[in-house]
């Protein structure tokens, strides 16, 4: 009776035991590695385009909405889509000078996709000619203060941040405006 009580107390210790060095193995400086590969879908036919109004609102709109659409007439399924949306896309951007009429090819800031911790993914279908929206918030629009009567004028285009599958959009332009002042209220 006592070695059996023994054993019960003694092997969930052993395999915890066990779990815990390899996590440590595969655990790194900046955390869990993600080290899943996912192989190439064939024949994806994807659209990625900006969505909605280009104009944004310095100090409340922080974020740009894509939408991923599916071209084939065949459902898609893409295996690896990241739990925390933003992750799927990878944003660059360049200031739109005054008389600029198109953005200069060595000019593009890229913001590097920096995965939430822990990675959590889980496989993505999309229906024949349909699409999924992805709001994807702008970091450098955080401290971005706008004077009244001016505005800020970006170029902006994104890519997929995934392996299996790939999309890249149109370059695309968006503009910041200050907030308006409300009108006085009367007595």
């Amino acid at each position: 009776m006592k070695a059996a009580i023994f054993c019960a107390v003694l092997l969930p210790l052993l395999f915890s035991g066990c779990v815990q060095s390899k996590v440590e193995k595969m655990e790194g400086h900046m955390g869990f590695v993600d080290r899943q590969s996912f192989p190439e879908v064939k024949g994806a036919k994807l659209e990625l385009a900006v969505s909605g109004n280009p104009e944004l609102i310095s100090g409340r709109d922080r974020k740009v909405t894509f939408i991923l659409k599916n071209l084939s007439d065949s459902p898609l399924n893409i295996p690896e889509w990241f739990s925390n949306e933003p992750d799927n896309i990878e944003i660059s951007c360049q200031i739109w000078f005054p008389n600029q009429l198109a953005p200069e090819p060595d000019r593009w800031i890229t913001y590097p996709v920096v995965p939430k911790r822990p990675i959590m993914r889980y496989p993505l279908r999309i229906g024949a000619k349909m699409f999924v929206s992805v709001d994807v918030p702008l970091e450098f629009l955080n401290h971005l203060i706008v004077k009244p009567g001016t505005e800020r004028r970006y170029f902006i285009k994104a890519r997929l941040n995934l392996n299996s599958v790939k999309a890249e959009s149109k370059v695309s332009a968006i503009t910041i405006r200050p907030p308006q002042k409300q009108a006085a209220k009367k007595r």
